[in-house]
Formats: C-alpha cells, structure tokens, sequence
C-alpha cells in the first residue's frame, strides 16, 4: 500500500519536479491523472491536504509572512482557493504548521493571536519570520509520511495502478507492418510526438503535439508569404535534414505536397503563391478544419479585447476567433502554454496570423520578425 502511493508521487516528481508541489494548478492537473481504479476520490483528497500541507511549509519557511500578524488568515484564503479542501481542513493544517515553527497560537476570539518568541527588551525586534533556504527533499518525506498515516487511518485500499498508455510507434516490428494511426492519437515520429489530424488514401496529416521551438516567421518586418519567409526555408531545409529530427528512413516516409495559401479573408491580405513543402505550418483553414470549425471564419464573426473583456467586434475592428473550441487549441512550450504560428497572413503583408496562448485565433496576426513565435511543424505521412 505504501510503495504505491509513494510510487505515484515520485513518478509526479519525476516527471515534473518537485516545483509541481508548489503549483496548485499544475498539481491538480496532474493529479487528475495518477491512475487510480478505486476510491480515487478519497486518495486525491489525501492527496491534495497534504500537499496542502507542503506548500503551506513552504510559504512559510521562505518568509511569505515576514512580520505581517494576519497572514494566517490570509494563508487559508489562499490555499483554501487553491486546493480542493474546505476552509476548517486549511485552517487545522496551516495553524497546526504554524504553531510547530513559530509558536503561532490560534485565537480564541475574533482577535488575532500571532505570538512571536519573546524577546529581551536589550535586542532589537527581529522580523516574525526568517527567509530560509527551503529543503524539498525533507519536505517531500514530511508529505509521505504524514499521506501514510492518514491512509492507513482512513483504511482505504490502494489497488495497483492502472497500465500506463504508451505513444505508439508506427512500425509494428512483430509483422514488419505500418500501424495506422486513428485521428486525435498521438504518434512517435522521429524525434517528436505527433497530433494525428487527418488519414486519407495510406497517409497521415501529423502536427507536433507541442510548440518544440521559437522563431521569428522572417528575419525582418518587411512584406513577405509563406512562400518566401525564413521559416519556411527552415523546416524544409535545416529541420528535416537535422538527423536528430528525422533518420534516413523517416524521411523517406514525409511525402511533399502542394499547398495552397489562401488570402486572410477578413482584411483580404494576398497570401502568396502555391507552394510545394514537405514541412508547414498550418493555414487559418486548416486550423479551423482540423482543431474545430464554429464558422467564425468564414462568418466573419470577430471579437477584440475592450475594457477589461472579450467583446464583439465588426469590420476591421475584429482582431481574433473566440469560440468553444480555444481549449483545442493551446499549446505548451516546455511546461508554460505559448503563441504559436499560422502560415497565413495577417492584417496586412509583413503580419502573420497565429494562435495565442489562450486558444484565441489572432485573424490580425503579429509581425513576422517576432521571434518569440512558437512553431508546430506539420506534414503528410505515409502509411
């Protein structure tokens, strides 16, 4: 019972690092995850007090106080938001904390009763807390120590976790066979992990499952298409010929195809001439084809950002697409969601239209020298 919780939290270490006890959100996350069959619901709640129960040490051993006598009460807002625990549980958790490393007393009344160590009235008043260098690892075995206790309090049965899904390979090496992958999966190809968006006639449209790295769209602000830009030339120069990308065999598999590049048809930017890639970024329409399709685009419904909110928006005011599929679209690069580009133009020829961090598509694009552009390479594979 024990090694399997520990086994998960560690594989939650390992694979992201002790700073996701520390990240409410990103724990959540990922704890949403740990592959529990049964009384999943009663472990996370373990699970999520004491992590709770870290943070709280955390904050606090790093001087997130300092001398202020009423962040107790601010500390259980906090984690009470944060964590899916009742205020009384953060409440216990944070003054019991606080009572062991700073002989905090909880009140007994409306009044606070911070009660810092007394001090000679020779010395000068020193800060309620110190700012301290902070020991994860200790910290990490205060947590499993404690979730232990409280499991076996609880008397709750772990069960061995779930088989862990794989990224399949395309090459079955059982019967020299290509698998053929089914739309939405994701695939290993090469070097990276692939979205599978499309499967026609023993081929497969694939775009990398995430931002893999950051360029300017073209080296300078100047009017440019995707048929002349840098990142262009890039993906179908320096990338696919990068053998860490792609070995000899993987190569031969990425099949060249004529693209067409369409005008931005809200502000009837020229998008250039037909062009034959065997790397590309997706246009507007494929985007909206293949992550979903609410026929904003070619409704020509917009929004722009005003006053501190999404509004509706009419000619050339409109700015981006804000509909129900943004969560379709973010991306991450590395462990932070990010922009990433699209082939089309934006509002005028030296802009380019992109996906923002939220999901929103920008219809009006940045300028093509901002080299702070993610790229999502995609390609047609064959089967």
């Amino acid at each position: 019972m024990k090694d399997q919780i520990i086994q998960a939290l560690h594989k939650i270490k390992n694979s992201f690092g002790t700073e996701v006890f520390n990240n409410p959100r990103q724990f959540k996350a990922v704890l949403s995850d740990v592959p529990f069959e049964t009384d999943a619901k009663k472990i996370r709640n373990l699970l999520n007090i004491s992590i709770c129960e870290m943070q709280v040490y955390s904050r606090l051993k790093a001087g997130f106080a300092k001398s202020s006598p009423f962040i107790i009460d601010n500390l259980i807002n906090e984690i009470t938001a944060d964590y899916e625990i009742n205020p009384a549980s953060a409440k216990t958790v944070i003054e019991s904390i606080a009572e062991e490393l700073f002989n905090y007393k909880p009140a007994s009344s409306a009044q606070s009763n911070y009660n810092p160590p007394i001090q000679q009235q020779s010395q000068p008043q020193q800060p309620i807390l110190q700012s301290q260098p902070i020991d994860m690892e200790a910290l990490e075995e205060q947590l499993l120590t404690k979730l232990m206790g409280r499991i076996t309090s609880a008397n709750i049965a772990i069960p061995q976790p779930a088989p862990q899904a794989k990224t399949p390979n395309l090459f079955n090496s059982n019967d020299n066979q290509i698998i053929a992958p089914k739309i939405g999966s994701i695939i290993k190809f090469g070097k990276y992990n692939w979205q599978v968006l499309d499967v026609q006639n023993n081929a497969a449209l694939i775009i990398t499952e995430e931002i893999i790295e950051k360029k300017a769209y073209h080296s300078n602000r100047t009017a440019i298409t995707w048929a002349d830009c840098d990142l262009r030339k890039y993906l179908n120069g320096e990338f696919i010929n990068n053998a860490k990308n792609f070995s000899p065999n993987d190569k031969a598999r990425i099949i060249s195809v004529m693209n067409g590049n369409r005008e931005n048809q809200w502000y009837d930017t020229n998008g250039g001439n037909e062009t034959t890639d065997s790397i590309f970024l997706l246009s507007l329409y494929e985007l909206v084809k293949y992550f979903g399709d609410s026929g904003d685009l070619e409704n020509g419904k917009g929004w722009k950002y005003e006053s501190g909110k999404n509004v509706l928006a009419y000619g050339n005011d409109r700015r981006y697409i804000h509909d129900q599929y943004d969560k379709s679209r973010v991306s991450k690069y590395g462990n932070k969601v990010s922009w990433w580009w699209l082939r089309s133009p934006g509002y005028s020829s030296d802009y380019a239209a992109f996906v923002y961090d939220d999901g929103f598509v920008r219809i009006i694009g940045y300028g093509v020298d901002i080299d702070s552009g993610g790229v999502r390479p995609a390609l047609w594979l064959d089967l």
